[in-house]
């Protein structure tokens, strides 16, 4: 009797190590999943940034391609003004 007792308490002993190893596995895949989760996270940040640089990037080059242009005309025209007023 003495001897299925002490089996009894080794099975249950290793039951609950197994129980604590199952447990900490659920934790470390819960952390791997989380790992995971913020890599594409940020990696999806990233390309979410880079486009919205390219995007501003575009918008700044259009409006400094407006700004060359304004420039042009007022020299052209500046140009201009002063070939009239030279002929007074």
């Amino acid at each position: 009797i003495a001897q299925k007792e002490e089996a009894r308490i080794q099975l249950q002993a290793e039951e609950y190590d197994l129980m604590a190893a199952a447990a900490d596995l659920d934790e470390v895949e819960e952390v791997n999943a989380n790992c995971i989760l913020m890599a594409n996270l940020q990696q999806a940040s990233s390309s979410e940034t880079r486009a919205l640089y390219e995007s501003l990037y575009q918008k700044l080059a259009a409006e400094v391609e407006k700004v060359n242009s304004v420039n042009r005309k007022l020299k052209e025209t500046n140009a201009d003004l002063t070939t009239e007023l030279a002929r007074y």
